[in-house]
Order: structure tokens, then C-alpha cells, then sequence
């Protein structure tokens, strides 16, 4: 199971639709579309209400840090020149 995040790349207000979007591999703005039509269909502060909770409770998808393994760190390109010698 996939953990639902909030996006930082496809992003209106929060990244909320964009993220859950991401998560259910649907267009973001199909998402939206829907938004809005429940926002007019429950009385506005339904939705007005889980959209702020959901920006407050899902996190932010941070940027993964990609990590040097050993292997790679002591590859050494033999046909750079050292700096200082020309």
C-alpha cells in the first residue's frame, strides 16, 4: 500500500488533490472537478473542512536523497586531469 502525500510538483493550493492524484494513478484535475462539485453539493463547509484537514495531517512528499553507495563513491575517472596541473 502506497502512503498518500501531499504533492509539491502538481500543486494548486496545498498539493492535496495532486498528491492523491499520484497515490490513485487518476488525473489530478478529474480530482478536482469532483471537489468542486461536492463542494457545492454538501453545503460548502463539508468540504471546506476536510480540505484544511487534509492539508494540516498529510505530509510533504520530500525530495528523495539519493545515496552514494561504497561501490560508486571510489570509482575514480582516470582521465580527469588533477586540478592545478595543466
Amino acid at each position: 500500500m502506497t502512503r498518500l502525500y501531499r504533492s509539491q510538483s502538481d500543486r494548486k493550493l496545498c498539493g492535496v488533490f495532486g498528491g492523491l492524484g499520484e497515490a490513485l494513478d487518476i488525473d489530478p484535475n478529474v480530482l478536482r472537478i469532483a471537489a468542486i462539485l461536492l463542494f457545492f453539493l454538501t453545503g460548502i463547509v463539508p468540504m471546506v473542512v476536510a480540505y484544511v484537514a487534509a492539508c494540516l495531517l498529510l505530509p510533504e512528499r520530500r525530495a528523495e536523497v539519493r545515496r552514494a553507495t561504497p561501490a560508486a563513491a571510489s570509482t575514480v575517472d582516470a582521465t580527469a586531469e588533477p586540478a592545478g596541473i595543466p
